[in-house]
């Protein structure tokens, strides 16, 4: 009937409509550098441990990368790209989905963890230093992940990155939890 196909026109617009703004809701290569940028000028501005930024989209799909000089061991790398596949993956930083599993002390929620992070092929990471990026309009668009210095600081310098860049992007957590003013000691840093 007439009322039925109009109500169906309707819907197929408003569809192609979201899907057109959500096509341009998305983090581009000149964000991503931007980000990366920001996280490395974070970190050389608190005199973190060198770390390395990934940044990648709403698929876990790397978009940019970069490795400060002096950074620890080929295994930052991959724990950065592991700490944002987290956070867009279960849309949740990095952080809260190691709380979530281990607050309580409750051994079967644990294992769930473990369980997770070895059914990913080791692509979870349930520890501080990736976040969530969220459009204007709250969507989740993508992801970073930093390492190399302490959790709080990684996750310190990714959040700060998303704020200084500018693009009006919202980050979960949308604050750090770094203890400002608290530098760790050398030795500290050596022994991570």
């Amino acid at each position: 009937s007439h009322g039925s196909s109009q109500v169906f026109v309707q819907v197929l617009a408003f569809t192609c409509e979201r899907a057109m703004s959500a096509g341009t809701e998305r983090i581009t290569l000149a964000h991503a550098t931007r980000i990366c940028d920001g996280a490395v000028a974070a970190c050389l501005s608190r005199g973190f441990a060198p770390v390395t930024v990934h940044v990648c989209n709403e698929h876990g799909e790397p978009i940019a990368f970069q490795r400060m000089d002096g950074c620890s061991g080929m295994l930052t790398p991959d724990v950065a790209r592991c700490k944002a596949y987290t956070a867009v993956s279960l849309r949740m930083s990095s952080r809260a989905f190691r709380e979530k599993y281990t607050t309580g002390n409750e051994s079967a929620k644990y294992g769930q963890m473990l369980s997770m992070v070895s059914i990913s092929g080791g692509n979870l990471a349930p520890f501080p230093g990736g976040i969530v990026v969220k459009s204007n309009s709250g969507v989740i668009i993508g992801g970073v992940g930093v390492s190399g210095a302490a959790g709080d600081e990684d996750e310190f310098c990714a959040l700060q990155a998303v704020k200084e860049a500018g693009f009006g992007f919202f980050t979960e957590p949308a604050e750090h939890s770094l203890k400002l003013g608290q530098k760790r000691s050398r030795e500290e840093q050596d022994a991570k």
